[in-house]
């Protein structure tokens, strides 16, 4: 399950010994078989309580994943209007609403990004995480290498050579890349047109859409579509 702290914090103690503290708006992943007790604290108001999201993993086969992972805590910004959507919705079934599918995919993916987060880099990465980060959440925005280097306190030249050595292509590339991993989740998990994921994924001209993800893909929205599903 997702577990959302509206308005408290908690300890919780896995069986095998595993402390994770979380507070107020952070996310708790938890695996399916789970053993461990929590203890909850710091309650803000009498309306303070948490929120859990159910659901099974099942493989291509449609056989259920048993998750070995112990409980991981995340820090997701904007978590509450991803939970507040799904707290009413059974995702246990395999058959759901593709809005649904969509919102558990996103969430799910924030979790990935700041999971990333921890991961420590060196000789300069520091200086550009913020625009990184950035990217990641408005990669369907048009901000310019400019504006990013000015967020970042350092020279646009030395903002590409550092985002260049670190992401392995320009911020352009890196965008569109992001635009792209979107499309996909858009693609196989809602039932929106090609035209309008080419919108909500930052493309002005669904003409140019279809040639970039061709381009980067090798094929258009919509065979990719029809062979995922």
């Amino acid at each position: 399950m997702l577990l959302y702290l509206d308005g408290c914090s908690a300890t919780y103690v896995t069986k095998g010994g595993k402390r994770v503290d979380a507070s107020n708006g952070e996310i708790l992943y938890v695996p399916a078989g789970s053993e461990y007790v929590a203890e909850f604290y710091g309650f803000r108001n009498e309306e303070s309580s948490t929120v859990n999201i159910n659901f099974l993993l099942f493989d291509h086969k449609g056989e259920i994943l048993n998750d070995p992972n112990e409980i991981e805590r995340f820090s997701v910004s904007d978590a509450g209007l991803f939970v507040k959507e799904l707290e009413h919705v059974d995702l246990s079934i395999q058959q759901i609403p593709s809005k649904y599918n969509v919102l558990i995919y996103n969430l799910l993916n924030a979790m990935g990004d700041e999971s990333e987060k921890s991961v420590t880099y060196s000789d300069g990465f520091e200086l550009i995480r913020d625009a990184v980060e950035y990217l990641h959440i408005h990669y369907n925005e048009n901000v310019s290498v400019s504006q990013l280097s000015h967020a970042c306190n350092i020279s646009e030249v030395y903002f590409r050579r550092l985002f260049k050595r670190h992401m392995g292509c320009s911020p352009a590339e890196y965008r569109q890349k992001l635009r792209m991993e979107h499309a996909c989740r858009y693609l196989k998990y809602s039932e929106s047109s090609v035209s309008e994921i080419a919108e909500v994924v930052g493309f002005v001209d669904s003409s140019y859409f279809i040639k970039s993800f061709k381009e980067h893909f090798g094929t258009t929205p919509l065979n990719y579509r029809k062979h995922t599903i």
